[in-house]
């Protein structure tokens, strides 16, 4: 083996443990914050829509009970990001539920114990036609008790599809780059 050959072999598989550490540190924090901005927006999401619903409350002076038609989602940009959202009480039916749920199935009983605790719940899941989301479910409290919970369903698809079209760019990028630098030595 010449030393042409094996300097050509070193400067390729150092060019190519830096690209793979690159790849895998700019993957990680796209990955990263790209689920910090969800779980942000549906936080957010959910705190807007608690707020509203608990002002329709006691402006109607009826704090304990939102079993009542005339509570409605609040307009919000929640149908824009092409989330729902629904309303349960603490023994888990469902009190409010928005139309572009339609007839999915929202599972919420794994999250009625933390619930019950006034913690927030985070759940991820597919949909029959295995399409993932996210389920947020964060307490309803009013006088400071536990009444129910707001959920927020959001479709995560394209936070998937994102991720994976990046590992592929970057795969193939590092891929290319270690050919040319191997043909090029």
């Amino acid at each position: 083996m010449t030393i042409r050959l094996r300097l050509t072999l070193w400067y390729t598989a150092l060019l190519g443990a830096t690209l793979i550490l690159f790849s895998v540190l700019v993957y990680a924090l796209l990955a990263a914050n790209l689920w910090a901005q969800v779980r942000q927006t549906v936080g957010k999401q959910a705190n807007d829509i608690t707020t509203l619903l608990t002002q329709q409350l006691l402006h109607q002076q009826r704090l304990l009970v939102i079993r009542d038609s005339s509570i409605n989602f609040p307009d919000l940009d929640l149908f824009i990001s092409g989330s729902g959202a629904q309303v349960i009480d603490t023994d888990g039916s469902i009190v409010l539920r928005s139309q572009n749920l339609g007839k999915m199935a929202v599972p919420y009983r794994n999250a009625l114990p933390r619930i019950q605790q006034g913690l927030p719940h985070t759940y991820y899941g597919e949909t029959s036609s295995k399409a993932p989301f996210l389920v947020y479910s964060q307490p309803f409290v009013i006088n400071n008790n536990v009444i129910g919970a707001v959920q927020i369903v959001r479709p995560i698809d394209s936070v998937e599809n994102t991720l994976n079209q990046v590992s592929r760019y970057l795969l193939l990028g590092t891929m290319i780059s270690l050919l040319l630098a191997a043909i090029v030595g």
